[in-house]
């Protein structure tokens, strides 16, 4: 009887699709994790969206207004003249760089009106408001 064996260079041609399915798992969690986050590092507490749409794939330039008032980009501190300047010119050189505003839930309305205000007269008349998954209204400040 003989025996048959298989040849080294038929066991990859097997494997080459698990690594493949492999990388593209790795891929995906990997992407999923930078996108989860990318809210944390804002340091604020977003309201809970009932009915939002997913964010692009593209990474946005994300306007932050604190519960103190302030407004941040990219964790540096400015007015919110400033930060609508900085939007402006952002979409100056790339007309298709999404514009988010990230309002924490203890925000006072007149920041974030002003950061609103501020994009119109800018011309960012299409941005987006960040808010995180569940209920809508999410958590009222002062625990009621």
């Amino acid at each position: 009887m003989r025996r048959i064996r298989r040849s080294s260079m038929e066991l990859r041609v097997e494997l080459t699709p698990l690594v493949d399915v492999v990388f593209l798992l790795l891929t995906f969690f990997l992407f999923s994790l930078a996108v989860m986050v990318r809210a944390d590092v804002l340091d604020i507490s977003l309201p809970g969206l009932g009915a939002a749409e997913a964010a692009s794939e593209r990474s946005p330039l994300v306007i932050a207004v604190h519960a103190q008032g302030g407004v941040t980009i990219g964790g540096e501190t400015m007015t919110s003249v400033q930060a609508c300047a900085r939007a402006a010119e952002a979409r100056t050189r790339d007309p298709s760089t999404p514009v988010v505003v990230a309002a924490d839930v203890g925000a006072p309305a007149s920041a974030l009106l002003e950061v609103i205000d501020g994009l119109s007269k800018g011309g960012i008349r299409d941005f987006g408001i960040m808010g995180s998954p569940g209920a809508a209204g999410g958590a009222a400040p002062g625990g009621e």
